[in-house]
Protein backbone atom coordinates (compact mmCIF):
# COMPACT_ATOMS: atom_id res chain seq x y z
CA UNK A 1 0.00 0.00 0.00
CA UNK A 2 1.71 3.33 -1.00
CA UNK A 3 2.24 5.61 2.21
CA UNK A 4 4.26 8.60 1.82
CA UNK A 5 5.16 9.29 5.47
CA UNK A 6 8.09 8.38 5.52
CA UNK A 7 10.37 8.33 9.25
CA UNK A 8 6.98 8.66 10.60
CA UNK A 9 6.19 5.50 10.18
CA UNK A 10 8.47 4.79 13.17
CA UNK A 11 6.24 7.31 15.67
CA UNK A 12 4.67 5.29 18.24
CA UNK A 13 0.80 6.73 19.32
CA UNK A 14 -1.80 5.39 21.67
CA UNK A 15 -4.56 5.73 19.68
CA UNK A 16 -5.23 5.26 15.69
CA UNK A 17 -8.12 7.07 14.02
CA UNK A 18 -9.03 5.35 11.06
CA UNK A 19 -11.81 5.89 7.81
CA UNK A 20 -11.93 3.03 5.28
CA UNK A 21 -13.38 2.96 2.49
CA UNK A 22 -16.30 3.57 0.58
CA UNK A 23 -15.47 7.17 1.86
CA UNK A 24 -16.16 10.15 -0.62
CA UNK A 25 -12.93 10.71 -1.93
CA UNK A 26 -13.86 14.60 -2.42
CA UNK A 27 -14.91 15.15 1.19
CA UNK A 28 -12.25 14.29 3.57
CA UNK A 29 -12.84 12.92 6.84
CA UNK A 30 -12.94 15.88 8.97
CA UNK A 31 -13.87 14.25 11.81
CA UNK A 32 -10.59 12.36 11.94
CA UNK A 33 -8.83 15.72 12.32
CA UNK A 34 -11.01 17.07 15.06
CA UNK A 35 -10.83 13.70 17.21
CA UNK A 36 -6.88 13.58 16.61
CA UNK A 37 -6.41 17.42 17.82
CA UNK A 38 -8.83 16.74 21.03
CA UNK A 39 -6.62 14.07 22.15
CA UNK A 40 -3.33 15.78 21.17
CA UNK A 41 -4.46 18.48 23.16
CA UNK A 42 -4.89 15.78 26.30
CA UNK A 43 -1.59 14.48 26.30
CA UNK A 44 -2.70 11.48 23.90
CA UNK A 45 -0.71 10.55 20.86
CA UNK A 46 -3.09 10.04 18.32
CA UNK A 47 -2.42 9.66 14.12
CA UNK A 48 -5.05 9.82 11.82
CA UNK A 49 -5.53 7.10 8.64
CA UNK A 50 -7.36 7.79 5.86
CA UNK A 51 -7.25 4.63 4.42
CA UNK A 52 -10.00 5.38 1.63
CA UNK A 53 -6.89 7.50 -0.08
CA UNK A 54 -4.39 4.40 0.30
CA UNK A 55 -7.29 1.92 -0.82
CA UNK A 56 -7.74 4.19 -4.32
CA UNK A 57 -4.09 4.12 -4.74
CA UNK A 58 -4.08 0.32 -3.88
CA UNK A 59 -6.32 0.08 -7.11
CA UNK A 60 -4.97 2.12 -9.52
CA UNK A 61 -1.40 0.58 -8.94
CA UNK A 62 -2.70 -2.97 -8.74
CA UNK A 63 -4.16 -2.49 -11.84
CA UNK A 64 -1.96 -0.73 -14.14
CA UNK A 65 0.22 -3.37 -13.75
CA UNK A 66 -2.35 -6.02 -15.11
CA UNK A 67 -3.15 -6.91 -19.12
CA UNK A 68 -6.76 -8.03 -18.34
CA UNK A 69 -8.10 -4.53 -18.37
CA UNK A 70 -7.89 -0.68 -18.24
CA UNK A 71 -6.73 0.27 -14.67
CA UNK A 72 -9.39 1.50 -12.00
CA UNK A 73 -9.87 5.32 -11.48
CA UNK A 74 -11.15 7.86 -9.04
CA UNK A 75 -14.22 7.70 -11.05
CA UNK A 76 -14.35 4.00 -10.78
CA UNK A 77 -13.99 4.27 -7.18
CA UNK A 78 -16.70 7.53 -6.63
CA UNK A 79 -19.24 5.45 -8.56
CA UNK A 80 -19.15 2.85 -5.88
CA UNK A 81 -19.24 5.65 -2.95
CA UNK A 82 -21.75 7.95 -4.54
CA UNK A 83 -24.14 6.04 -6.95
CA UNK A 84 -24.00 2.34 -5.65
CA UNK A 85 -24.50 2.85 -1.99
CA UNK A 86 -28.04 2.63 -2.35
CA UNK A 87 -27.43 -1.36 -2.90
CA UNK A 88 -24.20 -1.12 -0.39
CA UNK A 89 -21.98 -2.66 -3.29
CA UNK A 90 -18.83 -1.01 -1.14
CA UNK A 91 -19.74 -3.31 1.80
CA UNK A 92 -20.06 -6.12 -0.91
CA UNK A 93 -16.70 -5.50 -1.94
CA UNK A 94 -15.42 -6.11 1.97
CA UNK A 95 -17.39 -9.44 2.52
CA UNK A 96 -14.26 -10.80 2.27
CA UNK A 97 -12.65 -13.53 5.10
CA UNK A 98 -11.98 -13.04 8.05
CA UNK A 99 -15.25 -11.47 8.10
CA UNK A 100 -17.44 -13.88 5.72
CA UNK A 101 -15.74 -17.05 4.76
CA UNK A 102 -18.86 -17.84 2.54
CA UNK A 103 -20.23 -16.44 -1.22
CA UNK A 104 -22.81 -18.48 -1.94
CA UNK A 105 -25.35 -15.87 -1.13
CA UNK A 106 -23.17 -12.96 -3.75
CA UNK A 107 -24.88 -14.50 -7.27
CA UNK A 108 -28.27 -13.73 -5.75
CA UNK A 109 -26.93 -10.25 -4.85
CA UNK A 110 -26.10 -9.35 -7.77
CA UNK A 111 -28.75 -10.30 -9.78
CA UNK A 112 -30.46 -7.92 -7.38
CA UNK A 113 -27.70 -5.32 -8.14
CA UNK A 114 -27.92 -5.34 -11.92
CA UNK A 115 -31.54 -4.23 -11.74
CA UNK A 116 -29.69 -0.36 -9.99
CA UNK A 117 -26.44 -0.38 -11.54
CA UNK A 118 -24.20 -1.50 -14.99
CA UNK A 119 -22.72 -4.71 -15.60
CA UNK A 120 -19.49 -2.49 -15.91
CA UNK A 121 -19.85 -1.41 -12.33
CA UNK A 122 -20.67 -5.21 -11.13
CA UNK A 123 -16.89 -6.27 -13.26
CA UNK A 124 -15.24 -3.44 -11.72
CA UNK A 125 -16.71 -4.01 -8.22
CA UNK A 126 -15.43 -7.89 -8.65
CA UNK A 127 -12.28 -6.49 -9.86
CA UNK A 128 -11.51 -4.25 -6.59
CA UNK A 129 -12.81 -7.26 -4.54
CA UNK A 130 -10.00 -9.23 -5.58
CA UNK A 131 -7.53 -6.42 -4.45
CA UNK A 132 -9.00 -5.63 -1.14
CA UNK A 133 -7.19 -9.17 0.88
CA UNK A 134 -3.65 -7.47 -0.07
CA UNK A 135 -4.64 -4.24 0.95
CA UNK A 136 -6.71 -5.22 4.30
CA UNK A 137 -2.67 -6.78 5.39
CA UNK A 138 -1.24 -3.73 4.30
CA UNK A 139 -3.28 -1.27 6.20
CA UNK A 140 -3.04 -3.18 9.35
CA UNK A 141 0.64 -3.17 9.03
CA UNK A 142 0.53 0.39 8.79
CA UNK A 143 -1.93 0.86 11.96
CA UNK A 144 0.36 -1.37 14.08
CA UNK A 145 3.68 -0.32 13.66
CA UNK A 146 3.36 2.45 15.46
CA UNK A 147 2.15 0.34 18.75
CA UNK A 148 -0.86 1.17 19.50
CA UNK A 149 -3.40 0.25 22.27
CA UNK A 150 -6.43 1.72 20.60
CA UNK A 151 -8.20 2.04 17.46
CA UNK A 152 -11.15 3.70 16.65
CA UNK A 153 -13.12 3.76 13.50
CA UNK A 154 -15.53 6.02 12.06
CA UNK A 155 -17.90 4.46 10.23
CA UNK A 156 -20.87 6.18 7.94
CA UNK A 157 -22.85 4.76 5.13
CA UNK A 158 -20.81 1.81 3.32
CA UNK A 159 -17.83 2.00 6.14
CA UNK A 160 -19.35 -0.81 8.15
CA UNK A 161 -17.86 -3.80 6.45
CA UNK A 162 -14.58 -2.58 5.37
CA UNK A 163 -13.99 -1.22 9.22
CA UNK A 164 -15.37 -4.41 11.00
CA UNK A 165 -13.00 -6.94 8.97
CA UNK A 166 -10.09 -4.86 9.19
CA UNK A 167 -11.20 -4.39 12.85
CA UNK A 168 -10.99 -8.32 13.62
CA UNK A 169 -7.68 -8.87 11.12
CA UNK A 170 -6.36 -5.98 13.79
CA UNK A 171 -7.64 -8.09 17.00
CA UNK A 172 -6.55 -10.98 15.85
CA UNK A 173 -3.19 -10.20 15.37
CA UNK A 174 -2.90 -8.25 18.58
CA UNK A 175 -5.63 -9.36 21.06
CA UNK A 176 -4.51 -6.81 23.33
CA UNK A 177 -6.19 -3.90 21.28
CA UNK A 178 -9.55 -1.72 22.57
CA UNK A 179 -11.45 -1.66 19.32
CA UNK A 180 -13.91 1.44 19.48
CA UNK A 181 -16.64 2.21 16.24
CA UNK A 182 -18.07 5.83 16.16
CA UNK A 183 -19.94 7.68 13.70
CA UNK A 184 -23.30 7.65 12.17
CA UNK A 185 -23.52 3.60 11.64
CA UNK A 186 -23.43 3.23 15.54
CA UNK A 187 -26.45 5.68 16.45
CA UNK A 188 -29.25 4.37 18.06
CA UNK A 189 -30.00 0.65 18.02
CA UNK A 190 -27.20 0.27 15.00
CA UNK A 191 -24.46 1.19 17.71
CA UNK A 192 -26.12 -1.55 20.05
CA UNK A 193 -26.25 -4.37 17.47
CA UNK A 194 -23.14 -3.91 16.20
CA UNK A 195 -21.66 -4.18 19.71
CA UNK A 196 -23.92 -7.07 20.40
CA UNK A 197 -23.00 -8.86 16.77
CA UNK A 198 -19.42 -8.10 15.98
CA UNK A 199 -17.42 -9.56 19.63
CA UNK A 200 -13.91 -7.83 18.18
CA UNK A 201 -15.51 -4.61 18.50
CA UNK A 202 -14.98 -3.66 22.22
CA UNK A 203 -16.66 -0.32 22.15
CA UNK A 204 -19.18 1.44 20.26
CA UNK A 205 -19.30 5.28 20.69
CA UNK A 206 -22.48 6.92 20.40
CA UNK A 207 -23.10 10.84 20.29
CA UNK A 208 -19.93 13.42 19.52
CA UNK A 209 -16.68 11.84 20.25
CA UNK A 210 -14.33 14.60 21.08
CA UNK A 211 -16.32 15.72 24.31
CA UNK A 212 -14.00 14.36 26.94
CA UNK A 213 -15.32 12.74 30.17
CA UNK A 214 -11.94 12.05 32.49
CA UNK A 215 -14.06 10.36 34.69
CA UNK A 216 -12.18 6.85 36.02
CA UNK A 217 -15.12 3.53 35.50
CA UNK A 218 -13.60 0.76 37.17
CA UNK A 219 -13.81 -2.58 35.23
CA UNK A 220 -13.12 -0.46 31.95
CA UNK A 221 -11.46 -1.74 29.17
CA UNK A 222 -9.17 1.16 28.27
CA UNK A 223 -7.12 4.00 30.11
CA UNK A 224 -9.49 7.01 31.50
CA UNK A 225 -7.72 9.70 30.06
CA UNK A 226 -8.10 7.96 26.61
CA UNK A 227 -11.82 7.01 27.23
CA UNK A 228 -12.56 10.36 28.39
CA UNK A 229 -11.41 11.59 25.10
CA UNK A 230 -12.98 9.53 22.80
CA UNK A 231 -16.59 9.14 24.35
CA UNK A 232 -19.19 11.74 25.18
CA UNK A 233 -21.46 9.94 27.93
CA UNK A 234 -20.34 7.44 30.86
CA UNK A 235 -19.21 4.17 29.72
CA UNK A 236 -21.12 1.32 30.46
CA UNK A 237 -19.96 -2.17 31.10
CA UNK A 238 -23.20 -3.99 29.73
CA UNK A 239 -23.65 -5.39 26.35
CA UNK A 240 -26.34 -3.43 25.19
CA UNK A 241 -27.55 -1.23 28.06
CA UNK A 242 -25.98 2.54 28.64
CA UNK A 243 -25.41 5.27 25.90
CA UNK A 244 -22.28 3.23 25.03
CA UNK A 245 -21.46 -0.16 25.09
CA UNK A 246 -17.62 -1.86 26.67
CA UNK A 247 -16.30 -5.17 26.66
CA UNK A 248 -15.07 -6.55 29.99
CA UNK A 249 -11.46 -6.67 29.62
CA UNK A 250 -9.91 -9.70 28.04
CA UNK A 251 -8.48 -12.91 30.01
Amino acid sequence: MATNRGSTCRRQWFVGLVSMPFKDLLHPPIQLGILESALERAGIAARSHSLELAFMEHLHARTSETTDGKPLTIEDYQQVALKAFVVQLGDWIFKVPPFAESAADDEAYLDYVRGETSEREIINAARMRSLVPEFLEAAADELLAGSPRIIGFSSVFQQNVSSLVLAKILKTRDPSLTIVFGGDNCDGPMGAALHDCFPWVDVVVRGEGERRDRQRHHGGTIDSAAAGALSSRRWSLSRCAGEQQARPAHG
